[in-house]
Formats: C-alpha cells, sequence, structure tokens
C-alpha cells in the first residue's frame, strides 16, 4: 500500500513540475515580447530626441523629420 502512495505522490509532484515548466516557459516568452517592445519604443524615443535636436540646431526641416531623415 505504501508504495502504491510513494508512486501516486512522485505522479503528482512530476505533474505539478510540469506545469511550473509550462508556465516558466510561456512567461519567457511573454517576457521577451515585453522586451522586444520596449527596445523599439526605446530606439523610437531616442530617435524623436535626435530630430528635436536636429531641428534645433536648424540641420534638419520638418519635412525632413517626417520623411524620416534623422536616422544618418
Amino acid at each position: 500500500m505504501e508504495n502504491k502512495e510513494e508512486n501516486h505522490s512522485i505522479y503528482l509532484l512530476k505533474t505539478a513540475l510540469m506545469t511550473l515548466e509550462k508556465h516558466q516557459k510561456s512567461e519567457l516568452i511573454h517576457y521577451k515580447s515585453l522586451g522586444n517592445s520596449i527596445f523599439f519604443r526605446q530606439n523610437r524615443i531616442d530617435d524623436l530626441k535626435k530630430a528635436i535636436k536636429m531641428l534645433r540646431e536648424e540641420e534638419l526641416t520638418i519635412n525632413d523629420v517626417y520623411e524620416g531623415k534623422t536616422n544618418g
């Protein structure tokens, strides 16, 4: 009887472990996607700051900014 209970306990622990691993993998994918989104936004913020600086220094016109000429 004890062996049957041990086997059942092991089964429950393995099932719990598999569930946790699945959730962990799912969360890692979510955070990777979130990280990519943050990285993209930060690049956009940097581009806008650069455009503002160049406009202030009269290196660009507003049309240049709209045409995306701030990337070098």
